[in-house]
C-alpha cells in the first residue's frame, strides 16, 4: 500500500473506532497495526496492548487470544509469563468460539497430564476446522487415546466444518486478517 493509501486507511480505522462507538474489530485492527508498525505507525507494543484490552472489554475474542499469547511469551507489557492469565484469555476466546485458544486449552491440559481433557478440547477445535487440532486427533487416534468411532466422527465434523469455511468472501476477508501471534501454543517443550 502506498503511504498515501496507508494515510486513508488509518484515518478510515480511526473514524471507525471514534465515530461507530468504539468498534471491537476497528480496535483490534489497529491495535494489530501498532504491534506489527504497519500503516505508517510505530511499532509500540504497549499501545497495541491497550488497544487489545479495549478491544476485549468490547467483546472481541482474537483479542483474548492475542493477550493470552502476551502472557505466554512473558513480555514485558504484561510483566513477564503468567501462565493463569494466559488460560484465563484463552478460556474467554475458546467460549466465544475462537478455535486457536480451544486448541491451546487442550495443549495445556496434556502438559497437565489431563489427556482426556484435552482431547476434549482438541475434538471441539478439530470440529471448528482447526486443522492442527485434528493433527493432534490423529495422533491420540495412533496411541489408541481415541477409539475409531470417535475418531471418524471428529474427521467428518472436521471436513465439514472446512467445507463451511471454504468460501469465496470468507477467504478474501481472510487475506485481510492481521495476525500478531501466527504460532501457536504446542505440546513441544
Amino acid at each position: 500500500m502506498s503511504p498515501n493509501g496507508d494515510k486513508e486507511a488509518l484515518d478510515g480505522l480511526k473514524r471507525r473506532i471514534e465515530i461507530e462507538l468504539n468498534d471491537p474489530v476497528a480496535v483490534y485492527y489497529f491495535g494489530c497495526k501498532y504491534f506489527k508498525g504497519t500503516m505508517g505507525l510505530t511499532q509500540d507494543s504497549r499501545r497495541a496492548l491497550e488497544l487489545f484490552r479495549q478491544a476485549v472489554q468490547l467483546g472481541h475474542t482474537d483479542a483474548h487470544f492475542t493477550i493470552g499469547e502476551y502472557y505466554l511469551r512473558g513480555n514485558e507489557e504484561v510483566g513477564g509469563k503468567d501462565m493463569k492469565k494466559a488460560k484465563y484469555h484463552w478460556e474467554q476466546a475458546a467460549i466465544g468460539g475462537h478455535a486457536s485458544s480451544r486448541h491451546n486449552l487442550g495443549a495445556l491440559e496434556r502438559q497437565a497430564g489431563n489427556t482426556r481433557r484435552s482431547i476434549k478440547h482438541f475434538k471441539m477445535a478439530a470440529e471448528a476446522g482447526y486443522e492442527i487440532s485434528m493433527d493432534q486427533i490423529k495422533k491420540d487416534f495412533v496411541a489408541r487415546e481415541v477409539n475409531l468411532q470417535t475418531y471418524r466422527e471428529i474427521s467428518q465434523a472436521h471436513k465439514n466444518a472446512e467445507g463451511e469455511i471454504k468460501s469465496e468472501p470468507r477467504e478474501r476477508a481472510n487475506a485481510n486478517r492481521t495476525n500478531v501471534f501466527p504460532t501457536r501454543f504446542s505440546l513441544s517443550k
